[in-house]
């Protein structure tokens, strides 16, 4: 009742001149401070100005807002969405939102980076579940007079009811993945639009498993992932396939690439555990930059992935594009382009989160994800090493499917077909 009457007394004293910006501001309080929280409201709580008129002073263009800058899959997907409506010869603007002066843009994005936001679009590209708070605090007049797209993802099978309210600062969604949309759908009275995320990128050079340091005359699988998510993506999982799949006299060998590897850190402790006695398995904690990532799927033989959820998985989309075969957990956002024709995919079933190691920030209670069956990846971890045309096959097919539907031109055309829709672009 408290937020509910400050709201209201709130908005009261604004002039009319920022009638926008107290028009969103007050709905964020009042969806903030509701009991309702959970179920689907109505939206505007307070209508502002209609769609037309709040756009219709600034040129028509996008302005793409994120961490622009870094290197996180998060932040390529901020600078992808950039390239893309650029390469469609879209007026556009890169923000790098809480950016850091010492960062340094590469040069397919410099021309784009500006310290304005100008055009009448925005689309947030950023992690927009766990960081709304901030962004719309810190910077409101980001969204006055704007069409405000939030592009993020999602990996649960329940999108978590404590942060429904974020949404209200939005006019619609993007999602990554068609089971992106469909989580989001649920919950969401925002049009849910599903935009492909862009796969597109070229090695900088030919690179050689000595650069490195990996066994030249090996089978090698891949496995990336972020230590801070190890509940989700479940390495150990795969640590256990691999073992149970392969003796060290088999001359095959897994790569767990991981951001940081920290002694310290409870993930870490039970992968090393788990890997003693094995030399055919090792852990690379190093930070690599963007190219030497790419650099590093072109020398190996097979991603795997036994994660339990994905809001559209990055790393073996871009295996895909390098023409590797994919060993994958058959749930979740690589379902997009992860299917019988260009992937082994391994059967799982549903569990509740577990949240063992407090990986996940928050989540919605009675949400889900995928357990993988270590018994049927054990099996295609040999089929895939030991049936090479098979593993030409679905790497042939994942790389045609990469290649024509997640392309900047093919995710760019999509973008701009939304957009003109809209009348947020000539």
């Amino acid at each position: 009742m408290l937020g509910r009457f400050f709201a209201r007394n709130f908005i009261k004293k604004k002039r009319t001149s920022q009638k926008s910006q107290d028009v969103r501001r007050v709905n964020f309080l009042l969806s903030h401070y509701s009991q309702k929280i959970g179920r689907k409201r109505k939206r505007p709580i307070f209508r502002g100005e209609s769609f037309h008129t709040k756009t219709r002073y600034k040129p028509k263009g996008v302005n793409v807002i994120g961490n622009a800058l870094r290197m996180s899959g998060s932040s390529k997907v901020t600078r992808d969405v950039a390239i893309a409506l650029d390469k469609c010869d879209v007026n556009t603007v890169l923000y790098n939102w809480r950016g850091k002066k010492k960062e340094k843009p590469s040069a397919d994005v410099a021309h784009l980076l500006s310290e304005k936001a100008p055009y009448c679009a925005n689309v947030f590209a950023i992690n927009h579940i766990l960081q709304l708070d901030t962004l719309y605090i810190n910077s409101a007049p980001l969204f006055r007079g704007r069409y405000n797209i939030g592009y993020g993802a999602w990996e649960v099978t329940k999108f978590y009811k404590n942060r429904l309210y974020c949404m209200n600062i939005y006019d619609e969604l993007w999602a990554i993945s068609r089971y992106n949309q469909q989580v989001l759908s649920e919950r969401s009275i925002l049009p849910v639009v599903h935009i492909p995320e862009v796969v597109d990128f070229e090695l900088a050079r030919t690179y050689k498993r000595e650069d490195f340091g990996l066994p030249k005359d090996a089978f090698i699988f891949c496995y990336m992932y972020d230590q801070g998510s190890y509940d989700r993506k479940n390495p150990l999982a795969l640590v256990q396939a691999f073992k149970r799949a392969f003796t060290p006299e088999d001359n095959a060998f897994l790569l767990l690439k991981t951001y940081v590897a920290d002694e310290s850190d409870p993930g870490i402790k039970i992968i090393q555990e788990a890997i003693k006695g094995r030399n055919d398995i090792r852990i690379m904690g190093s930070k690599l930059p963007e190219a030497d990532v790419y650099g590093l799927l072109s020398v190996i033989d097979c991603y795997a992935s036994l994660h339990r959820a994905e809001g559209f998985g990055r790393p073996p989309a871009e295996a895909m594009k390098l023409g590797k075969p994919v060993v994958i957990t058959g749930f979740g956002g690589p379902l997009d382009y992860a299917n019988e024709k260009t992937a082994c995919l391994v059967d799982f079933k549903m569990i509740p989160v577990e949240n063992r190691l407090q990986t996940f920030i928050d989540y919605e209670e009675g949400a889900q994800y995928a357990d993988a069956d270590v018994d049927h990846a054990v099996e295609c971890l040999r089929k895939v090493a030991s049936d090479h045309d098979y593993a030409k096959s679905i790497a042939a097919h994942g790389k045609q499917w990469v290649e024509t539907h997640h392309s900047y031109q093919a995710a760019g055309d999509i973008m701009c077909e939304r957009l003109r829709l809209l009348g947020l672009l000539d």
